[in-house]
């Protein structure tokens, strides 16, 4: 079996993307979940602004890999696992998964123009999410910052979703069956 990541930006489709291969029986993991529980735990409300503030924090006080890092720790990642990680937003989060796991590691880019992911963004109403163009465009400038293009520009497989949910979900099984058993 494989740790597959989804690497995009956010509203490209990553988290759909995770609840496909959990359906087909990896196990899932959210990074932005292990940021949220971070922000909890410093009794702090899952906001837009906590969102990226302990965000910068992680990686300010332990690298731009911090939350690949709590992710291997959290959760004991291996290869036999069959895992999806939802949420690179690093080059050198996927250098630390690609450390860990090896040839076992591959990444998804999941990718989406502006207007599609901030409608998206939009509909969806958790209450970290962005709720401006100009907000989206800031979230983008900051994932950016983390080294996020990078790993776009380097994942193994690229997936545009611009189509119909129908249509993407029945790529990422495509993709998928290769990994899940």
């Amino acid at each position: 079996m494989t740790v597959v990541a989804a690497v995009g930006l956010p509203g490209s489709g990553k988290t759909e993307a995770a609840g496909v291969a959990e359906e087909m029986g990896l196990r899932r993991i959210s990074m932005g979940d292990v940021v949220r529980r971070e922000i909890e735990r410093r009794g702090l409300s899952v906001t837009e602004d906590n969102l990226a503030k302990v965000s910068a924090d992680l990686r300010e006080e332990h690298g731009r890999g911090a939350v690949a890092r709590l992710c291997l720790d959290d959760f004991n990642i291996a290869a036999s696992d069959g895992v999806f990680i939802d949420g690179i937003r690093s080059w050198e989060e996927v250098q630390l998964f690609e450390s860990a796991l090896g040839d076992e590691f591959v990444t998804i880019h999941i990718a989406a123009d502006f207007e599609t992911r901030f409608e998206r963004i939009r509909s969806r109403g958790r209450s970290d999410d962005i709720k401006s163009r100009r907000g989206l465009a800031a979230r983008d400038r900051r994932a950016f910052n983390y080294g996020l293009e990078e790993a776009l520009e380097r994942a193994d497989i690229v997936i545009r979703n611009e189509d119909d949910l129908a249509t993407f979900r029945e790529t990422i099984r495509e993709t998928l069956g290769g990994y899940a058993d």
